[in-house]
């Protein structure tokens, strides 16, 4: 295959939307069997990468609305997984698959640029994830400390539904 100009995708084809980070997809124990919003209406499902889920999702609040005055690094890590968060939205913003909007996103101004308009958006997420791990270890590390960031009553709970809403099928699925 020889490329001389021009996308190799379609924009869209492999972009995030807002469903993908709270609805599991397809490589996760407790994700709907049914065809839901993650399904992206082009693209492998192995690429639908964005989860992170409600329990994760909030931990990473918790931390973001308690820590975010004292504490420089949950600033840092809050505003650069916002900026890959929407990075990862593609060039339009969709809220399901099967629900764009006409709302344009930052992603759109590598539309027409040589290499850069061949990015694979839904991967950005990745990166979303690591940063959602630092931010992660840090929550665990204040319970651990002492220093809790929710009472006791509710974090046990909370770190069992973030366990469980990340397990990953078995046996992992193959494309």
């Amino acid at each position: 295959l020889h490329v001389n100009a021009g996308a190799v995708s379609a924009p869209g084809a492999w972009v995030s939307n807002l469903a993908n980070f709270v609805v599991p997809g397809p490589a996760q124990l407790l994700a709907p069997r049914s065809p839901v919003a993650t399904s992206q209406p082009v693209g492998d499902p192995m690429e639908w990468n964005a989860y992170l889920g409600i329990p994760l999702l909030a931990i990473l609040a918790t931390v973001l609305i308690r820590c975010w005055r004292g504490e420089r690094l949950v600033r840092f890590l809050g505003m650069t997984m916002a900026v890959f968060i929407v990075l990862s939205l593609g060039q339009l913003l969709w809220l399901t698959a099967q629900t764009p909007t006409s709302i344009t996103l930052p992603a759109a101004i590598f539309i027409g640029v040589p290499l850069l308009e061949n990015i694979l958006w839904s991967r950005v997420a990745i990166i979303v994830d690591l940063l959602a791990a630092v931010l992660l270890a840090f929550y665990l590390s204040q319970a651990r400390g002492g220093r809790p960031l929710i009472p006791g009553s509710l974090h046990r709970p909370l770190v069992l539904a973030l366990v469980l809403s990340l397990l990953p099928l078995f046996p992992y699925p193959r494309v």
